[in-house]
């Protein structure tokens, strides 16, 4: 919007021949473009910094879940080794 509303006034200040009116919404229009391409790239960035936390703390809750799922794995089967070892004694 910041491009086309001068851009409108440039065209008609054009066609009535005021050539500085013309010249200084055409700056206001160049200007406004610069400035939302500034934005948009500050965004952009930021939007890539985010993005890169997020997957760093996704990457570490996963490998905590696979630690945890593993431990837990591990102490079952030491816990299942225990009760077969029991079961055995007893038989004897």
């Amino acid at each position: 919007m910041g491009t086309l509303i001068p851009m409108g006034i440039a065209l008609s200040a054009l066609a009535q021949g005021d050539m500085p009116k013309m010249a200084g919404s055409m700056v206001t229009a160049f200007t406004t473009t610069v400035v939302g391409l500034a934005c948009g790239l500050a965004a952009y960035l930021m939007s890539m910094f985010k993005e890169k936390w997020v997957r760093a703390d996704m990457r570490e809750m996963e490998y905590l879940t696979e630690l945890t799922l593993r431990t837990q794995k591990t102490e079952v089967k030491s816990q299942t080794t225990k009760e077969n070892e029991d079961e055995i004694y007893e038989e004897a």
